[in-house]
């Protein structure tokens, strides 16, 4: 890992960037004024051009949210709306990740700030305007002018003449300005959009248009690149990586991590907030956006940008606590802050080496690692005709006291996590989703409720930190979140009430034990499918006795029965498994060496059979006769069961 490591610093010094990682809580000094507003943008208008306006119209506003529990969710499930914690008209004297509002409780959300769309309607109670704004080209005269006039310090580079270079604009017969629309337009990935006047002033509306400025000129960039992403020859876009170091591929190196989000903002400037850009990084972990060029004679100079990183989409999040009381951590995604200053802003990687502990990098690399797996599984449940999953909510949390969880809570509707608070109390139910102790997470579970219960859960100090068993235990909860899709909220509610009562997965002759083992026989067997799949001998399994080709995740699998005394954890796979040519190095488990003599059954073919009326192994098999392969018998399949005792 230390040779990659070392690989990726020397991209960054070579690239001469420099990056300051920002923790902690932020500090404010005073206040400073907006050169966003209308009227000063009108001012600033009427002193560039001879044809003076008798107003701007506003395009955005710039407002704070007190939200409560639940409006934060619904605030954070909006994929347009960007939120920060501190107000963007104050003085940073202390930069760093996060912001408290003094006047707030430390146990209570404190004000979320943001800039939106003129007419956006608030989902929250309590949203304060606190300025209305009109937001276009940074880099323009225009906007050159709006923070000449309020004393403000201006970090871009204007293009075109004055007569030519207002941008975004349009002048009506009123003597108002209003924006045209760039919703359609996308441009590629070295092409910047801008705007150009496509009718000389004249008397009536100058008319302006959106287009991809894709002249730059190519520089030579430096070919050594993390995660394998081409530079962008775009000059004025930063880019960069996201790598997480797989333990297990190649003996160890940095893979790219899909689906990050990134913003990117202008650092060193007030306001610099209302010119960000956000993106995703793609499936090599690679990522652009426009960034913020300083050019003086013919000459690009350093400049600095604020990056924030969250493992968070529209199909997945991530959330992380470092401790009990570590409420922020329990409602906000997995993150990471960054201030990054060079003259060229191409090559900025974020890395996340191997970690344990719960400490904040555990919780990135587990972040990662668990973000690679949602899409991979996603791909393999394509393959095999599974349903693929959306909209999880992943809970990482430190309690070192059990293994992880899919209790699918954010996806349950609220009447029914009602019925499971009456019944057991809502800590009760949280901390066994978790397999936590009463008492450790008590405390956001009371202050937040069910707003942000999660899908599933993984404690970060009590597995391996090994790439392959990460994963093998997220697809093991994954193939829970497939299998919930299929068979309901119900069902699954009657599972979590067995689980409370039982304290886990009980025994076999516990009421309702027959529902948890075909939940679990399914998952325990997708999971190390999918591992071995994935990592083939590359694993990390050190069995006494066994080389490395026996160990192999698949292998392992093969020789297992039972999970807890009575999940048939071995079933699905004997049911698919092909005797005649084992995989190199299995051994069947001797107890079922007799009874199984089948083969063929596909994943699909068996998980289609995972309906809601399936209360116990036993009852599968009927319904697996109906689809059997040519050859395998009624009698055949109540052999093999009747191996594991169902």
């Amino acid at each position: 890992m230390s040779e990659n490591s070392q690989k990726i610093e020397t991209v960054q010094s070579r690239s001469e960037i420099v990056t300051k990682n920002l923790e902690g809580e932020i500090s404010l000094g005073k206040k400073r004024p907006n050169p966003l507003t209308p009227e000063n943008m009108k001012q600033a208008y009427n002193n560039l051009y001879d044809s003076k306006i008798e107003k701007v119209l506003p395009t955005h506003k710039y407002v704070r949210f007190l939200p409560t529990f639940a409006e934060l969710k619904q605030l954070q499930d909006m994929d347009d709306l960007d939120l920060i914690d501190y107000p963007l008209d104050r003085v940073i004297i202390k930069d760093g990740s996060f912001y408290h509002d003094p006047s707030i409780g430390a146990n209570q959300i404190t004000w979320q700030y943001a800039i939106v769309p003129i007419d956006f309607k608030s989902p929250v109670n309590v949203t304060e305007v606190l300025d209305e704004m009109v937001i276009v080209d940074y880099d323009s005269h225009w906007v050159e002018e709006a923070y000449r006039t309020q004393g403000l310090e201006y970090d871009g580079t204007p293009y075109g003449k004055y007569d030519r270079s207002m941008p975004t604009i349009v002048v009506t017969t009123t003597g108002a300005v209003i924006l045209p629309d760039d919703d359609d337009l996308i441009c590629g990935p070295d092409c910047v959009k801008k705007l150009r006047l496509i009718d000389d002033p004249a008397p009536g509306p100058m008319k302006w248009e959106w287009y991809c400025d894709c002249t730059t000129t190519p520089t030579d960039p430096d070919p050594v690149r993390a995660c394998n992403c081409n530079p962008v020859s775009n000059e004025h876009l930063a880019s960069g990586s996201v790598c997480v170091f797989d333990t297990q591929h190649g003996g160890g190196s940095f893979e790219g991590v899909e689906g990050v989000m990134i913003k990117t903002w202008r650092k060193n400037i007030m306001w610099g907030w209302a010119f960000k850009n956000r993106t995703f990084t793609d499936e090599n972990g690679c990522w652009s956006t426009r960034t913020y060029k300083k050019k003086r004679f013919g000459k690009f100079k350093k400049v600095t940008i604020g990056i924030k990183l969250k493992f968070k989409n529209k199909h997945i999040v991530i959330r992380g606590m470092n401790d009990s009381k570590d409420i922020s951590g329990y409602y906000n995604p997995v993150k990471e802050v960054r201030e990054v200053t060079a003259v060229d802003l191409r090559g900025i990687n974020f890395s996340y080496g191997e970690a344990g502990g719960g400490n904040t990098p555990s919780k990135r690399y587990h972040a990662a690692t668990a973000m690679n797996a949602f899409f991979e599984f996603n791909d393999f449940a394509a393959q095999d005709g599974i349903p693929q999953i959306d909209k999880i909510d992943v809970l990482l949390h430190p309690f070192n006291l059990g293994g992880a969880s899919a209790p699918m809570l954010d996806q349950i509707n609220g009447n029914l996590l009602s019925e499971l608070g009456q019944a057991y109390g809502m800590a009760q139910v949280l901390n066994a989703a978790t397999k936590s102790s009463l008492g450790t997470i008590v405390f956001p579970a009371i202050a937040i409720g069910w707003v942000f219960a999660p899908d599933i859960t993984y404690p970060i100090t009590s597995f391996s930190t090994k790439s392959d068993q990460i994963k093998e235990i997220f697809f093991h909860e994954f193939a829970h979140a497939s299998h919930f899709s299929k068979v309901g909220e119900n069902y699954w509610k009657d599972n979590i009430q067995y689980v409370v009562v039982n304290n886990g997965y009980g025994t076999a002759a516990a009421p309702g034990s027959g529902r948890t083992a075909v939940i679990e026989m399914w998952a325990y067997h997708y999971g190390p499918t999918l591992a071995d799949r994935l990592y083939g001998t590359m694993h990390s399994n050190t069995v006494f006795g066994l080389d490395n080709d026996e160990a192999r995740h698949i292998n392992l699998l093969e020789r297992r029965m039972f999970a807890s005394g009575f999940i048939p954890a071995g079933l699905v796979h004997d049911l698919i498994d092909n005797n005649s040519s084992p995989i190199l190095g299995s051994v069947e488990n001797p107890a079922v060496t007799t009874t199984d003599i089948i083969s063929g059954f596909s994943h699909s073919s068996f998980f289609n059979r995972l309906n809601a009326s399936i209360l116990s192994p036993t009852q599968l098999r009927t319904p697996l006769s109906s689809v059997a392969p040519s050859g395998v018998t009624i009698s055949q399949i109540n052999s093999l069961f009747g191996s594991y005792g169902f």
